[in-house]
């Protein structure tokens, strides 16, 4: 991204801890997607920030779907990838659920949630 430029995170809906995100019903809002950079016109803070519903299961984690696209707007996943190399695996902003067109990745394993912080561009 531009020198300066912070990069989109990922979070649970405010006054909701990720315990809580947990207990919802699939195809609720589970978390929120917003970006802190001030000047990006690149148009990804567009495509990939809103609000998105836990929607099922990935490689033992579960994955999302941001709710409301724009009108000829892509479908946006949020979903973790465990095979292939390194290259291929962790947190993945994507238009299908292990498909070709990312936006972002976080390289966070370990964690069961898409990580708040850490995202890089693809």
């Amino acid at each position: 991204p531009p020198s300066g430029t912070k990069r989109p995170s990922a979070a649970a809906l405010p006054g909701a801890p990720a315990s809580k995100a947990a207990r919802l019903q699939e195809g609720e809002p589970a978390l929120a997607v917003i970006s802190e950079a001030e000047d990006d016109d690149s148009g990804l803070p567009e495509i990939v920030c809103g609000v998105y519903a836990e929607v099922g299961s990935n490689h033992g984690r579960r994955f999302f779907k941001k709710l409301r696209c724009k009108p000829g707007q892509k479908t946006v996943y949020i979903y973790y990838h465990a095979e292939g190399g390194e290259e291929d695996q962790g947190w993945w902003f994507g238009d299908e659920v292990g498909g070709e067109e990312v936006w972002l990745r976080n390289t966070d394993g370990n964690s069961e949630f898409p990580p708040a912080s850490g995202w890089t561009w693809q």
